[in-house]
């Protein structure tokens, strides 16, 4: 997920990222219309795009883009972790070494890959018109499960301090689910928010930099514990407006 920029240099670094953006928009005509997904892993902005099919990188800490990377099928979903990208192209699911480049096949899914995220030793993939959730183990290639949400969404976010997968619904329910993972990564048990009749339908989950609190961007936002209550934001927000502590 992509969070707000934090330290003494917030403000040049915003500003470059976002020059960095504009230029993209303006020497690549079709950069934003081929948006796929936005990620940030260790202070690396990494952007997919599908048109043209590339990885777009910007570093955080030395505000510079970084070389793209060429990709020779159209992706569909994204996920980081520990110098690897995860990286859906439609059914199959690869892994790119963002260090030398190599790309290794996964494995193959019945339907489009639609969302990745990455807990601890296990990818968590979302198929196309799905609630259901692939467990893949990241060394074997393995599939160890399948996580059943009735109210599934396109926007799964991980924690491995929670040791859980967070779900924001986006079928007509304010509801936010939270699957707390065994040792094999699949459920142990699983538990809701209430459903809140006048909260307006949230669509995005993002984390505080602790792990300990979770915001829709409808305001709400929730302790990740046990998906208690922790306040409201006024408006509405996007993954460039905040890092909570």
């Amino acid at each position: 997920m992509l969070r707000m920029f934090q330290g003494a240099h917030h403000g040049t670094r915003l500003l470059t990222f976002l020059l960095y953006l504009i230029l993209a928009s303006v020497y690549s005509s079709t950069a934003f219309a081929g948006h796929v997904a936005t990620v940030e892993a260790d202070n690396t902005v990494y952007i997919l795009y599908s048109a043209p099919n590339r990885l777009a990188r910007f570093d955080l800490a030395n505000s510079t883009a970084l070389d793209d990377i060429v990709l020779d099928k159209v992706p569909t979903a994204l996920a980081v972790d520990e110098g690897t990208a995860y990286l859906g192209f439609n059914r199959e699911l690869f892994a790119l070494d963002l260090n030398s480049g190599e790309r290794l096949f996964m494995r193959n899914f019945s339907l489009s890959i639609v969302d990745i995220e990455v807990v601890g030793e296990f990818i968590y993939v979302q198929t196309e018109n799905s609630g259901q959730y692939h467990v893949v183990d990241t060394n074997t290639f393995e599939l160890k499960g399948m996580i059943d949400i009735f109210r599934g969404s396109r926007n799964i976010v991980g924690s491995a301090q929670q040791n859980a997968i967070f779900i924001q619904s986006t079928n007509g329910f304010s509801t936010v689910t939270k699957v707390i993972l065994d040792e094999q990564g699949t459920a142990e048990s699983i538990i809701e928010t209430p459903y809140e009749s006048n909260t307006p339908q949230g669509s995005k989950l993002y984390l505080n930099s602790s792990h300990t609190k979770l915001i829709q961007d409808n305001g709400v936002a929730h302790y990740t514990a046990d998906l208690s209550y922790a306040g409201r934001l006024g408006g509405k927000h996007c993954n460039h407006d905040f890092r909570w502590r």
